[in-house]
């Protein structure tokens, strides 16, 4: 069995039941569940007492791995996409304080993809944007990363889409979401085998397919939180793969609803220690 790095969203572990907004329990939780590294919207970092947070990371050995960010850089117009850019670059002075290791960019404003017959363009946006920010980000050693999402509109969900921006922005890392690719339809190990050579992070997520009323996918699917194991991402065989091409990289793992108890918290850091 290899001892992967831990990692866990801030945002379950901060806002689950059992802590409700107490730094302390947060930090006894991720303890428990044997993590040392969060990942965190960069909302939730500048939120925080920057002083008092700091110490607490330290005095209980924790790293923010990951903060992801979401600014408008697929949007056509100019001054926007302008805007976004400068937001990035602002970002990554703030996480060079923190020693955060990766920049992700979550492009989620479904408004500033005019149709699927607008996608290619905003392809070609993104990866434009990917390019500077890249750049910028040297300055700091920081690896600017980007996920498979889970809605087709956006230009970052599917297996072509990822391998474009990987081709068209040299130094781009990629996370390989596991949850993601069940609501765009792509086998988890068909996506293994086109980018395991190209992956520096793992989310760990399961789904199983749900009905109307559950979270709705564009493909036309609809999707539900499960523990680990028992849904649709083929965690069970895909984990394996994972953790023995990669065994060095953030495995950070997202409970996909917050209002959750702390079980399923401790179900899924158990489920990933199991491989």
């Amino acid at each position: 069995m290899i001892c992967v790095k831990k990692s866990i969203f801030f945002s379950n572990v901060y806002n689950c039941d059992d802590v409700k907004g107490n730094l302390d329990k947060m930090f006894s939780l991720m303890k428990r569940c044997k993590t040392d590294g969060l990942q965190m919207a960069y909302e939730d970092l500048i939120s925080l007492n920057e002083e008092i947070f700091t110490r607490k990371l330290q005095e209980n050995g924790v790293k923010i791995v990951c903060t992801h960010v979401k600014p408008r850089v697929a949007c056509e117009d100019d001054k926007v996409f302008e805007k976004a850019i400068n937001y990035c670059k602002d970002a990554l002075k703030t996480l060079s304080r923190f020693d955060c290791e990766f920049l992700m960019i979550t492009a989620f404003h479904v408004s500033d993809i005019k149709g699927m017959d607008d996608k290619q363009r905003a392809r070609e946006r993104l990866a434009e944007a990917f390019s500077v920010i890249v750049e910028e980000a040297k300055k700091y050693n920081i690896k600017v990363i980007v996920e498979n999402i889970s809605q087709l509109i956006l230009p970052f969900s599917t297996v072509e889409d990822i391998e474009y921006l990987l081709s068209r922005v040299p130094g781009l890392h990629y996370c390989f979401e596991t949850g993601n690719f069940v609501c765009t339809g792509t086998d988890n190990i068909f996506a293994f085998d086109k980018f395991c050579d190209r992956i520096s992070m793992v989310h760990v997520k399961d789904f199983d397919i749900g009905e109307k009323g559950d979270y709705p996918c564009d493909s036309g699917i609809y999707v539900k939180h499960t523990d680990f194991g028992t849904g649709k991402a083929k965690l069970s065989q895909v984990m394996p793969k994972l953790i023995g091409k990669h065994p060095e990289i953030p495995y950070i793992i997202e409970i996909h609803d917050i209002h959750h108890p702390t079980q399923h918290i401790i179900q899924a850091c158990d489920f990933v220690d199991l491989f």
